[in-house]
């Protein structure tokens, strides 16, 4: 995966339907999509107003963002990324906490609640999205991840793998079965 961030029509190919059809590098779109205000009161009327994704009753993510000079987080790619503090409409935050939007990329996930990953950026919903909603977020704000919030889910990520290996010698398997030998390649 490159660094280079995409252009908004490449990167309309790697997002839902839903998501894509917000994506726009046209400043004039923008404006017409999303007037605002004197006071941004325009902004905040559209995102009060939920739309579902299709045949479902899940909503798409619609949220107001700003900068958070104060945090960073890392990608999956290990890119180091600023953080933000993003406010949802009450109906969006309600569908992250019960696992039907991801946390992190905010995916509509229309094969049910927290499944075992994110359908879109692999994030471990069954298993981390709950803790991490509990981390990040604070009514309708999501403080979002942080490096200290991420070390402590790559801890237990670790702990669950050592937990997992431990098991595996516990029952009589060992961990070098099915490793091969350099030679033998």
């Amino acid at each position: 995966m490159s660094d280079k961030p995409l252009h908004p029509e490449q990167a309309k190919e790697e997002v839902s339907p839903s998501v894509a059809e917000g994506l726009t590098s046209d400043p004039d779109e923008l404006e017409e999509k999303f007037p605002v205000g004197p006071d941004g009161s325009d902004v905040l009327r559209e995102i009060q107003t939920v739309r579902y994704v299709e045949g479902t009753r899940i909503p798409v993510a619609s949220f107001v963002a700003k900068d958070d000079d104060d945090t960073a987080w890392l990608a999956g790619d290990d890119r180091v990324q600023r953080g933000a503090v993003i406010s949802y409409p009450q109906k969006v935050v309600d569908a992250i906490r019960d696992g039907y939007i991801c946390i992190r990329c905010q995916e509509p996930q229309v094969e049910g609640a927290f499944p075992l990953h994110c359908s879109l950026c692999g994030f471990e919903m069954r298993e981390l999205q709950a803790s991490v909603f509990a981390a990040e977020f604070e009514g309708e704000v999501h403080y979002g991840p942080s490096l200290a919030i991420q070390a402590a889910v790559e801890a237990h990520m670790i702990e669950q793998e050592k937990a997992a290996h431990e098991r595996k010698l516990a029952e009589g398997g060992s961990p070098m079965k099915g490793l091969r030998h350099a030679s033998q390649d």
